[in-house]
């Protein structure tokens, strides 16, 4: 029973970690792409507005 009960202590805190860490990796994707997209919305912007002068 207590080395159960270490074992389970131990693997908290692992599955724990793991769960943050994808969190940070999705976040850091979405950050990501939402820079890229803000990025090519800005040169398609300034490229209209070339045209139109």
């Amino acid at each position: 029973m207590l080395i159960n009960h270490s074992f389970h202590e131990c693997e908290l805190p692992h599955t724990f970690m793991n769960k943050i860490q994808q969190m940070f990796k999705m976040t850091h994707e979405i950050t990501f792409h939402f820079r890229i997209m803000s990025e090519y919305a800005r040169n398609q912007t300034i490229n209209h507005f070339y045209m139109a002068k």
